[in-house]
């Protein structure tokens, strides 16, 4: 399903068509000189590395350098790291973090305009000036 979501009736792009995508769209192949699998379950599923690298190796110029490598500890890597920011930039993580009244007052909504959500930027097309910066 992560590969391809439509065998199970997914319209959505796939994990290797969305890198695909991003690689064309940026033009920045160097992105894949450091692939970094963390998130519990998917870091940990046999084979997936290798996978994962196959499948990039598929898309990127012959002789780009492709590396794909785990967490050390991925149920937990993300939490610690969200600690050790938390700890070390309290000011930082309190402008990222909302109350629980304003989740209230404005609902999720809210949350895709919050400075901490994940916000879309539509990449410039392949080709433009600003796609070869």
């Amino acid at each position: 399903m992560i590969f391809r979501p439509s065998l199970v009736g997914v319209d959505q792009a796939g994990l290797l068509e969305t890198l695909d995508s991003v690689l064309r769209q940026t033009k920045r192949t160097e992105l894949v000189k450091n692939v970094f699998v963390t998130g519990g379950g998917f870091a940990q599923m046999p084979g997936i590395l290798d996978r994962l690298k196959r499948d990039i190796i598929s898309v990127v110029p012959a002789g780009t350098s492709v590396v794909v490598r785990r967490a050390a500890d991925p149920l937990r890597d993300a939490w610690r790291g969200a600690a050790l920011w938390c700890s070390k930039e309290p000011d930082a993580f309190s402008a990222g973090c909302i109350s629980r009244e304003d989740y209230l007052e404005m609902g999720a909504e809210y949350l895709r305009e919050h400075g901490a959500s994940n916000r879309y930027h539509k990449f410039p097309a392949a080709g433009s000036p600003a796609a070869s910066q």
